[in-house]
């Protein structure tokens, strides 16, 4: 299935991500799922949302970069390979090229479900990463000349 994908373009500090949310609750737009591609200085957080346009006109009305670009939800079975076997070795095949992929974990009924990795500093142990959980769905942003024919 093909969905907007809103990206918007952040400072990479504490309490930006959470401004940024706050900014779609007060739009009224629920947020499906979010990835994040950092880097020193700045940040493009990819976004998945119940109602894009909306989204994409409160960011920018808060003076924030975005922009909207189709990509493509997939859905395979938990199981082991699935998603090499339905997903990517079909556009590999096609020759797609995959730019970035967003997991989403499927909610129970009336719930939303976040993947995270984030990092922690401390004096004692230094850097500490975590992940989230085991996901079945995933989002994938890609494009090629084979794709742009389609």
């Amino acid at each position: 299935m093909r969905v907007t994908q809103v990206s918007a373009f952040l400072e990479n500090r504490p309490g930006r991500l959470l401004y940024l949310l706050n900014i779609l609750a007060e739009a009224d737009v629920n947020l499906v799922a979010h990835n994040i591609v950092d880097a020193s200085d700045f940040g493009i957080v990819h976004l998945l949302v119940d109602r894009p346009q909306p989204a994409l006109e409160a960011i920018r009305d808060a003076g924030i970069t975005c922009s909207s670009t189709t990509v493509l939800q997939v859905t395979v079975p938990d199981e082991p390979g699935a998603f090499v076997r339905r997903v990517l070795q079909p556009l590999a095949d096609a020759g797609v090229n995959i730019e970035t992929a967003m997991p989403i974990a499927p909610p129970a009924p009336g719930r939303r479900a976040s993947c995270s990795r984030w990092m922690t500093w401390t004096p004692e142990r230094g850097y500490l990463a975590r992940t989230g959980p085991k996901t079945k769905q995933s989002v994938i942003s890609g494009q090629s000349s084979v794709a742009a024919n389609h």
